[in-house]
């Protein structure tokens, strides 16, 4: 009788401790990118807005009652190579190999990482901001995968990061309609840039102008300057569920796209439409302009992602059919667009010649976010997975990571 009893006791304990990894593991399963507004709410979120840093090597909840987020896993991968398909022999794209991976750890009262659906670079590669469905933006030292900062404030799923190019300022939006930014010399301080009507999804930064513009579900896409004493300004959208905006490198063009499958481009002196080019065939999720401001890419559910000129508007170039979405471009040259997809990978594709260079496998949900810095070689992609995963051509060396100040206290 007692032995029966032992066993029952045994047997509960362990149903109770896999209880969470099996609703954890079914989260990540489930990880395809949603496709109307709103998102996963969570619970109680907290009362106050916070930048909350990151205490090193924490294992206990401060004793002042703050929610702190308690550590992080980050797995160097230096053995696993990128998953490369076709012969890129003749390119000069060197091949890229997975870095880090950085994993999020859950500290009560949530109940599972966060899905991550947009990434950011800073101008020197020293700093990844990622956001998701938990409404918060998180600071990421490349060097590591360390956890530098969880900024609060946002009351709903977060669908865009941008770093400003100076290193001063992060501007973030979501499904709370809300674009804010952050001042990175002074963590504890934000500003609320602007309070749009309804969910914002992408963000282009005019540099020149020291704009912001930003678009979501409404038929306009909003130019918000960045000093707060002058007044937002709209252009006319070409449908009302806009999902991409990209702005080129010299900050000439502004391009935007979404739901109806036609980019919209202007030129920022004049406002002036250019083209509206009308080839997609579906739903554009994401854009994005060569370093060099040579090419347009567009992407999402249609069959093909399109390549333009950007000074022309002339179709250059198709890429060839794909399974999945295409949920998030970026170029890393001139020549060579990273695609993520639904698919849970990421392609890199030679535009020139229309093949596939590399594939990047290692993510187990769809990739939503991409982006790349130059200088180190260094493509960061976010994923339904919750990961940041970090990956680098072979040789190349991580920047030497600042830590914010803030990140200390």
């Amino acid at each position: 009788m007692f032995s029966r009893l032992c066993l029952a006791l045994l047997f509960l304990a362990v149903c109770a401790w896999l209880a969470p990894l099996g609703a954890q593991a079914q989260a990540v399963a489930s990880g395809v990118g949603p496709s109307t507004p709103g998102g996963r709410q969570r619970g109680a979120e907290p009362e106050n807005d916070a930048i909350e840093p990151v205490a090193a090597e924490s294992s206990t909840a401060p004793s002042d009652g703050q929610q702190f987020e308690q550590g992080l896993f980050a797995d160097s991968f230096a053995e696993e190579q990128a998953q490369r398909d076709g012969d890129s022999e003749g390119s000069h794209w060197g091949p890229l190999a997975c870095r880090l991976v950085v994993r999020q750890t859950v500290a009560p009262p949530q109940q599972q990482p966060a899905v991550l659906t947009c990434v950011a670079l800073n101008v020197d590669g020293t700093l990844a901001a990622t956001g998701g469905d938990d409404h918060h933006v998180r600071l990421w030292r490349t060097a590591d995968g360390r956890l530098l900062a969880v900024l609060k404030g946002h009351q709903d799923w977060v669908r865009a990061c941008l770093f400003e190019p100076d290193g001063t300022g992060l501007l973030t939006c979501g499904d709370d309609r809300l674009l804010f930014r952050w001042d990175l010399q002074h963590l504890g301080e934000r500003r609320l840039v602007a309070r749009h009507a309804a969910a914002a999804f992408a963000m282009a930064l005019l540099t020149d102008q020291r704009q912001v513009a930003a678009a979501g579900f409404e038929p306009r896409v909003w130019l918000h300057p960045l000093a707060a004493s002058e007044a937002s300004a709209p252009l006319a959208a070409p449908c009302p569920d806009m999902r991409g905006l990209a702005a080129s490198p010299d900050g000439n063009l502004l391009a935007a796209a979404g739901r109806c499958g036609t980019v919209r481009v202007w030129r920022t002196d004049t406002w002036e439409v250019v083209w509206n080019l009308k080839e997609a065939g579906g739903r554009i999720r994401s854009l994005a302009f060569s370093p060099q401001g040579t090419f347009l890419a567009a992407g999402g559910e249609g069959e093909h992602i399109l390549v333009w000129e950007a000074d022309s508007g002339v179709l250059a170039q198709t890429l060839p059919a794909r399974p999945g979405k295409a949920l998030a471009l970026v170029f890393c040259d001139e020549q060579t667009l990273a695609v993520g997809s639904s698919q849970n990978d990421i392609r890199l594709w030679n535009v020139e010649a229309a093949e596939l260079v590399q594939r990047l496998e290692g993510h187990t949900g769809s990739v939503a976010g991409l982006a790349w810095h130059g200088g180190s070689g260094m493509l960061a992609s976010v994923s339904f997975d919750t990961t940041l995963r970090l990956w680098q051509r072979e040789g190349a060396r991580p920047q030497v990571a600042r830590t914010p100040a803030a990140a200390g206290r």
